[in-house]
């Protein structure tokens, strides 16, 4: 018969076997390692929701980059640019019916015409060849905007920044640029039949169509670094 002081030391030596073994196991086997849950990446999420066939899915992902873009001291505004610039682009761009922009067109067109233009950084808003016929955008800022060959007849841009942009070939039509800012835009080789360039200001950089710029200049008068068009329909 083992004695009571014997069998505690034997259940105090299984205990402490036990614990070496636990110890010897966590040393030898390595905890699993645990991956880092991955960071949202919203602009990411919004731009791919552009591609969504649901309109409403489409308009929440321009409202989500225009969030972006407005945020305190945000670094999203030129992706963002891009973003909306490409979507443009793609839902407006080929056979042009001169029927107006689908309701996401232009609201990503507003986005762009709101932003702060001061940053920028050197991004154009690269918009040529876009279908925006009938479009109304007005006293908002596409400065320096690619609009090469763009189809923007019967579009209002009323009292728009216009300042540097591409305008080469564009269709111009019976287009309301009343009180718009023209300085050093290109405008070579556009369509103005019938536009409507009242109070329209501009630059000795302004390159206007050939068969204009007689019109445009006879009806001009100096104002301030440049000038300003008095009452003229083409």
């Amino acid at each position: 018969m083992v004695s009571r002081p014997r069998r505690v030391l034997a259940f105090a030596a299984v205990v402490v076997g036990v614990a070496v073994a636990a110890v010897v196991v966590s040393v030898l086997v390595p905890a699993p390692s645990v991956s880092p849950r991955p960071v949202a990446d919203p602009l990411g999420r919004a731009t791919v929701g552009l591609g969504s066939p649901d309109l409403g899915e489409r308009l929440a992902a321009i409202h989500e980059l225009e969030g972006l873009m407005w945020r305190y001291e945000s670094p999203h505004q030129p992706a963002v640019m891009t973003a909306l610039s490409a979507f443009v682009r793609e839902r407006s761009s080929g056979g042009c019916g001169h029927a107006e922009p689908d309701e996401d067109v232009e609201v990503a067109m507003s986005v762009l015409g709101h932003r702060a233009a001061t940053h920028d950084e050197g991004t154009v808003m690269d918009l040529h060849g876009v279908c925006l016929a009938g479009i109304v955008m007005t006293y908002i800022d596409l400065a320096n905007a690619n609009l090469a060959d763009a189809d923007l007849t019967g579009a209002t841009f009323a009292g728009m920044a216009l300042t540097g942009v591409d305008l080469r070939g564009a269709h111009l039509a019976a287009t309301n640029l009343r009180q718009a800012d023209l300085a050093d835009a290109d405008l070579t080789d556009a369509d103005l039949a019938g536009a409507d360039l009242t109070s329209v200001r501009w630059s000795d950089g302004t390159e206007w169509p050939q068969e204009y710029a007689q019109a445009v200049q006879a009806a001009s008068a100096p104002d301030g670094s440049g000038f300003v068009i008095g009452d003229l329909r083409l």
